[in-house]
C-alpha cells in the first residue's frame, strides 16, 4: 500500500528533504505560513525517509495523509518507530 506523507519544512531545509526523495508541493505564497516554510510530500510503500538531521530533532513531525497518524504510530502497527524522544 502506498502512503502519502506531508511535512512543513523551513525554507533553509528544503534541499535536505529533496535529497532523500521528498517533493516540494507548495511554497505557501498565498498565506502567512509561506514566510517560514514549504509544504513537502513523500509517497511510498513504507515509512518516509527523513534527512539524518531531522531524525535527531524531536520536533520533526511527519504525518501520514491517509490515516492522519504521526510517523511511527500508524494504525497498522508496523514499520519503523518515529524519532526517539530524548
Amino acid at each position: 500500500m502506498t502512503h502519502t506523507w506531508l511535512k512543513y519544512v523551513p525554507h533553509a531545509q528544503v534541499g535536505d528533504w529533496q535529497r532523500v526523495g521528498w517533493y516540494r508541493l507548495s511554497d505557501l505564497d498565498a498565506c502567512y505560513h509561506g514566510e517560514y516554510a514549504s509544504l513537502m510530500e513523500w509517497r511510498g510503500a513504507g515509512d518516509p525517509v527523513c534527512p539524518p538531521k531531522a531524525r535527531e530533532r524531536t520536533d520533526a513531525k511527519v504525518v501520514d495523509i491517509d490515516t492522519g497518524a504521526p510517523y511511527g504510530n500508524r494504525s497498522s502497527g508496523g514499520g519503523a518507530k518515529g524519532p526517539a524522544k530524548g
